[in-house]
Parts: structure tokens; C-alpha cells; sequence
């Protein structure tokens, strides 16, 4: 298993959820299993680990299979609240 971290920006207008396109080399052909999750300990330029917290926690997260070319598609959907700014999304690969 192999473990990918990509930052994601929400904008500067707080929203309730995003869809985002997300490469990585990682994510090649041969991926058959790729899981986001939110580490609880990590920040960003704009959003501390508390915020980072709040996301893991008040959020779902999903994405789509490797298209071929090295990406996935990241739906995240807020249950509570809302979110703006960068956010480190981590991603569990293998095959």
C-alpha cells in the first residue's frame, strides 16, 4: 500500500462540499483501491489542525476509480458547516 498526499483548495468562499480532479502517479492503471481520509494532524497555509479535524469529522469522502491517466475525481460533501481554503487530503493506494 502506498500513501499519496495532495492538497485541495475549496476557494475563499466558504462552500458545503467540492468535486476535484486529483493526479498522481499513484493512481496508474494497475490501482484497483484508492481511499481518501483526512489526518487529523495536518494544516495547511490556511486551515490549522482543528480545522483539519473538523473535516475529517463532519465530512464524506469518496472518489472514483483511476481513470487511466493517473487521476481521480474527489467528492467531498459536508454534513455540518462550511469550508474554505486548502486542506491536505491524503489517499490510500493499492492494487
Amino acid at each position: 500500500m502506498a500513501t499519496v498526499t495532495k492538497t485541495i483548495d475549496f476557494g475563499s468562499t466558504p462552500v458545503d462540499g467540492g468535486t476535484f480532479v486529483v493526479n498522481d502517479a499513484a493512481f496508474g492503471a494497475t490501482q484497483v483501491y484508492v481511499e481518501p481520509f483526512v489526518m487529523t494532524s495536518d494544516s495547511t497555509v490556511d486551515n490549522d489542525a482543528n480545522s483539519h479535524i473538523q473535516l475529517a469529522m463532519g465530512s464524506l469522502m469518496a472518489c472514483s476509480a483511476p481513470d487511466g491517466s493517473n487521476n481521480v475525481t474527489l467528492e467531498v460533501i459536508l454534513l455540518v458547516g462550511l469550508v474554505a481554503g486548502t486542506f491536505k487530503v491524503r489517499f490510500a493506494t493499492s492494487t
